[in-house]
C-alpha cells in the first residue's frame, strides 16, 4: 500500500509547491526606501539608494502586537531582484508616543563594475520616528537614522543611513 501511496503523495506536494507562485509568497504593502553614505572598505565614496517594497506573507516581518501601554514593531522589507537585500526595523512606542530600542538590521548588497560586489550590512541603534499611525488601517509612516561607527559596520568606516517608511503593517494577535 505504501507504494501506491508515495507516487501521488510525492506527486501532490510537487503540484502544491509549483502552484504557489512568488507573488501568493510576497506581497507588496508600502515601502522603506533609504541612503547609506560613507566610504567603502576599498576607500571608494559611497553614496547607495534603495528602496525595498516586498515582504513575506508566511513569516511575522511586518506586524505589530500590543502589550499593556506599548506598541511593539517589526517593519520588514526586501528587493525581490535581490533578496538578499533588506531592511527590518523594529521599536515600540509607548501611549504617549515615546519610541523605545530602536534598532535597524540592513543587508546591502550590489554588483559593481567587473568582478566586485558591495556587501553593507549593519546591525544597530537608530533614531526612528514615527509621523502616524492608523491602528485600524495598519497604516505606518516615518523616518529613521543613524550614524554608524566603523565598528558596527561591514565596511569598517563611519557611515550614515537616511531614509522613511510608508508602510502597512498587520496586527498579530497573541
Amino acid at each position: 500500500i505504501m507504494k501506491t501511496l508515495k507516487f501521488p503523495f510525492l506527486l501532490s506536494i510537487v503540484l502544491l509547491i509549483s502552484s504557489c507562485s512568488k507573488s501568493s509568497l510576497f506581497q507588496s504593502q508600502g515601502v522603506i526606501s533609504g541612503t547609506i553614505t560613507g566610504i567603502s572598505g576599498d576607500g571608494q565614496k559611497l553614496d547607495e539608494s534603495f528602496s525595498y517594497d516586498q515582504f513575506t506573507t508566511y513569516a511575522n516581518s511586518s506586524n505589530f502586537f500590543r502589550n499593556s501601554d506599548k506598541i511593539y514593531f517589526t517593519v520588514g522589507r526586501f528587493s525581490l531582484s535581490n533578496e538578499q537585500s533588506n531592511i527590518q526595523l523594529s521599536f515600540s512606542r509607548t501611549s504617549s508616543g515615546q519610541i523605545l530600542s530602536p534598532q535597524i538590521r540592513l543587508l546591502y548588497s550590489k554588483q559593481l563594475d567587473g568582478s566586485k560586489e558591495l556587501n553593507y550590512s549593519i546591525n544597530t541603534p537608530a533614531n526612528i520616528i514615527v509621523t502616524s499611525f492608523d491602528e485600524t488601517t495598519g497604516k505606518l509612516a516615518g523616518t529613521y537614522n543613524a550614524t554608524i561607527e566603523k565598528s558596527n559596520n561591514s565596511v569598517k568606516n563611519i557611515s550614515t543611513l537616511d531614509g522613511k517608511f510608508d508602510v502597512v503593517v498587520r496586527e498579530s494577535i497573541k
